[in-house]
């Protein structure tokens, strides 16, 4: 039988053992426990007691601060002080402000001019203000309020030995023509921060010059953070304090600093701790012997549970704990690690799934945003294409029926006529194109499906669109074989999706380029090219150019709404074909969609034997 091994005993046994040996003094040693917690527990009442000093000081000085804003706003914005400042009228200014004054209460209250000269001065003496002229302001953020400088509406500060508001005073035109200042000594204030708090307090300037105090000083403590906690001395008469930094408005004024002496903070506290430290002498020498054994059978697996623990918690997934005890401990960091595994698992699948999530929503503002443009651009572009028709056809009317221009000739009356008919097309081209966008989206659209002969639709476009060509000097090459079979379609529909290609091309083709549509069979469909030499597209503008509203760079300035294309991509996709764009900027494009033939075309086609590109290419 192997001998049990102290490591592999239950806690329970590991604590009871040593447990009943020291229980034989502890009844004299049982105060051991208040000894050594007697310092921390004089620090912690004194950390307590300097932070809630430290949140009703910040409450004092901000209502205090507070009282200054009200003072200074009131006397600013009363009525007839800013012109009297703009004159410098010093009489009716002390007549403004003495009311002000006695009622704040403050220590001072001033009238500057934008220069920083003291216009007017009213100091309590008493109860009673007592009126004075002369001085000039030295604190730079209240000249640059009294010049305009600063657009705050009201900034404190702290200067020399007085806590200070000022506000700018504009004049009836709105200009600033100086500014009122009220101030408070900051020993007032931090007398009043520091009543009933018990604490010593005091007021530091940001170079760390002593401002103002109220009890004992306390050293300055230059601060990084709000809270710095420190001290000074030993035992009872250690002192603990706080420093924290005085803002207003998220600007820092100066340091507060905050001091409690341990024996104020836990009264008799010393002659306890002595009488403790004399049983806690005798009781360690005792316990120490006892306990390393005992703690070092705990403290270790525990020790290096925490430390995994840690680990996990500052993101490292990947730790496990170590323990080759198999009592509660060992117990435990095998369930640990089996949580850690788990919680990786889980963590990688969910960054896994975020990471997914991320780059849909991504995608969807991204398209969103899109989307918002192009309406943009759409109501911007409609606005436009739907105005110079009207303005032309409004502009025809005015001539034909303004007595100045005198009777129209006949040719005259011909030539304007076809203007107001061109410009009626145009417009009914566009409310068309809007309709037919709007039934489809709307699933109402009407589709007369029959076999087509895409050559004499080809025919019919070539014969529009062959004088736009020639106007722009454009070479119009349409290149449809005779034998090329029927597709299903509707006619309609299909050389309305060939009037926009072809009219796209012409549009965006310079003069002297060339135009070329081709048709080829293509398994069981037929496909349709139209080729230009136009400026071409970037990959990003062809990923979007079929969608509704969208135009290219190079389309501003041409006539459009960017409809065309997105009506043709619904009319080819809704009679069961597919539309593409193959693009480069410089190098052109060819917009190539396809249509199903019909069956009989099919059939016909499957038993046809198929040729070599030699014969094809000599038929």
């Amino acid at each position: 039988m192997r001998r049990p091994r102290y490591r592999d005993l239950p806690i329970a046994a590991k604590l009871l053992v040593p447990f009943l040996i020291s229980m034989i003094v502890w009844g004299v040693l049982g105060t051991q426990v208040l000894l050594s917690g007697s310092a921390r527990e004089a620090s912690g009442v004194a950390s307590t007691r300097l932070a809630v000093a430290l949140e009703v000081g910040r409450s004092a000085f901000s209502t205090a601060s507070a009282r200054l804003i009200e003072t200074v706003r009131f006397a600013a914005h009363t009525e007839g002080l800013g012109d009297a400042l703009d004159r410098r009228d010093s009489v009716r200014l002390t007549q403004l402000i003495e009311g002000i004054a006695a009622n704040a209460g403050h220590e001072r209250l001033q009238v500057i001019d934008r220069g920083g000269t003291v216009v007017v001065t009213v100091k309590l003496a008493g109860t009673e203000p007592v009126a004075a002229t002369g001085g000039r302001a030295t604190h730079p953020l209240i000249v640059d309020a009294a010049r305009g400088v600063i657009t705050a509406e009201s900034t404190v500060v702290l200067d020399g030995g007085r806590v200070m508001a000022v506000v700018p005073a504009k004049n009836l035109a709105g200009e600033v023509v100086g500014a009122v200042v009220a101030a408070e000594t900051a020993e007032r204030i931090v007398g009043d921060m520091a009543a009933g708090t018990g604490v010593r307090m005091t007021l530091f300037d940001a170079s760390g010059e002593r401002v103002a105090g109220a009890g004992p000083p306390v050293p300055f403590r230059s601060i990084a953070r709000d809270g710095l906690r420190s001290g000074y001395g030993s035992g009872d008469d250690r002192v603990e304090t706080l420093y924290a930094p005085l803002t207003v408005s998220g600007r820092a004024l100066g340091v507060l600093g905050l001091g409690i002496s341990r024996s104020a903070a836990v009264p008799g506290g010393s002659t306890r701790a002595l009488a403790l430290g004399v049983l806690v002498a005798a009781a360690v020498l005792l316990a120490l012997a006892i306990g390393w054994r005992a703690s070092r059978a705990i403290s270790v697996p525990v020790g290096d549970l925490v430390a995994a623990t840690k680990a996990l918690e500052q993101g490292e997934l990947a730790t496990r704990a170590e323990s080759d005890s198999r009592d509660e401990i060992g117990r435990l960091a095998e369930s640990f690690n089996v949580m850690a595994a788990e919680l990786q698992a889980s963590h990688e699948e969910l960054e896994r799934k975020v990471a997914e999530r991320t780059a849909e929503l991504e995608r969807v503002n991204a398209e969103l945003a899109r989307v918002s443009e192009a309406k943009s651009q759409f109501l911007a572009t409609m606005s436009h294409e739907l105005r110079t028709p009207l303005n032309a056809v409004i502009g025809f009317a005015d001539f034909l029926s303004d007595p100045a221009f005198g009777p129209p000739s006949p040719k005259d009356v011909r030539k304007i006529a076809q203007d107001i008919h061109a410009s009626g097309t145009h417009l009914l081209t566009l409310i068309n194109d809007l309709l037919d966008l709007a039934k489809i989206e709307a699933g109402r659209v009407e589709f007369d499906l029959r076999p087509v002969r895409l050559r004499d639709v080809a025919r019919d476009v070539e014969a529009v669109c062959r004088p736009l060509a020639a106007a722009k000097d454009i070479r119009l090459v349409v290149k449809v074989p005779a034998r090329l079979p029927d597709v299903t379609a509707d006619p309609g529909r299909v050389r309305q999706v060939l009037l926009n290609l072809i009219g796209n091309a012409i549009k965006f083709t310079p003069a002297g380029g060339t135009v070329t549509v081709t048709a080829a069979e293509e398994a069981s469909l037929v496909a349709v090219s139209v080729t230009d030499t136009g400026p071409g597209m970037t990959g990003e503008e062809a990923a979007t150019i079929f969608e509704p509203f969208e135009r290219t760079s190079k389309a501003r300035g041409i006539e459009g709404a960017g409809l065309g294309l997105a009506l043709a991509r619904r009319f080819v996709e809704i009679q069961g074909g597919t539309i593409d764009v193959r693009t480069a900027p410089g190098k052109g494009a060819t917009f190539r969609f396809t249509l199903p033939r019909t069956r009989a075309a099919a059939a016909r086609a499957s038993r046809r034997p198929r040729r070599t590109t030699d014969e094809r290419a000599f038929a």
